[in-house]
């Protein structure tokens, strides 16, 4: 963070060496115009930087974690203590059911209990998996600081909408720019490499460990993601469990004729 104002300033005097080459294929008005966009959105870039990673906004982050530690503690007690109580849920959601009624609403929680239990196994596998391409990847190239990297790429790379190639994509542009084609090729190499195993896995171990084949499991993600965002990645694919539990234990049918 404290060396990023630098490389930035070093791409703004990049950016200010490409405005002849511009002006030989550009109207000079046009050449200077663009030049000048690139170098006040990368300047913006800059400042906004250094204003939300500065001394006073990190430490109220730090000053903020005993709260959250706190407020963390509080929730795994109720969680524990709910998990307590299940027993005497059971019991009493069985006193008020028929014998079926209540053999079909196990069916469609246990289902349900198991796929959740896949579903973080499954993240948290995959996850892995692409922090060890990552790390590996980035030894290969020599870059410094990569276990770090590899963490801070695998942290974003939790987030569906960016991934992990929402770092590596820009981060070999920039090497491009400013003059390190070497290392720009290999991060789209990496990249690349991320890409396909995300899309290739994903899919299969989401599905394994959810109870779903990929195609099913992709397009709930997807439409999850879509409609709810981040939360919605997850809720997807158990709205999708719930509805192929119900329909498997007949308490709706789906016997269509024509």
């Amino acid at each position: 963070i404290k060396d990023l104002p630098n490389r930035i300033n070093l791409l703004i005097k990049v950016i200010e060496q490409y405005n002849d080459k511009m002006k030989a294929v550009l109207p000079d008005e046009m050449a200077e115009t663009i030049n000048k966009e690139l170098q006040n959105f990368v300047a913006t870039l800059r400042d906004s930087i250094t204003h939300y990673f500065s001394v006073q906004n990190i430490t109220e982050v730090v000053s903020s974690l005993p709260g959250f530690i706190i407020s963390l503690v509080v929730f795994l007690v109720a969680l524990f203590l709910f998990m307590l109580e299940i027993p005497n849920i059971h019991r009493f959601i069985k006193k008020h059911l028929y014998p079926a009624t209540y053999r079909e609403v196990y069916k469609i929680y246990n289902k349900i209990g198991h796929s959740i239990i896949g579903m973080l196994t499954a993240t948290i596998v995959l996850s892995f998996i692409t922090w060890v391409f990552t790390y590996f990847g980035l030894l290969i190239i020599g870059v410094e600081s990569a276990f770090i990297i590899s963490l801070f790429i695998w942290f974003v790379d939790l987030l569906p909408i960016i991934g992990a190639t929402g770092l590596t994509i820009p981060w070999a542009i920039y090497a491009y720019i400013i003059g390190d084609p070497t290392l720009g090729i290999q991060l789209i190499i990496l990249s690349i490499v991320l890409l396909v195993q995300r899309k290739i896995l994903e899919p299969k171990i989401f599905g394994t460990g959810v109870g779903l084949t990929p195609l099913p499991t992709l397009i709930s993600m997807f439409i999850g993601l879509k409609l709810l965002g981040f939360i919605g990645f997850f809720i997807g694919p158990l709205v999708l469990i719930v509805i192929k539990t119900i329909l498997e234990s007949g308490i709706i049918k789906t016997d269509f004729k024509i």
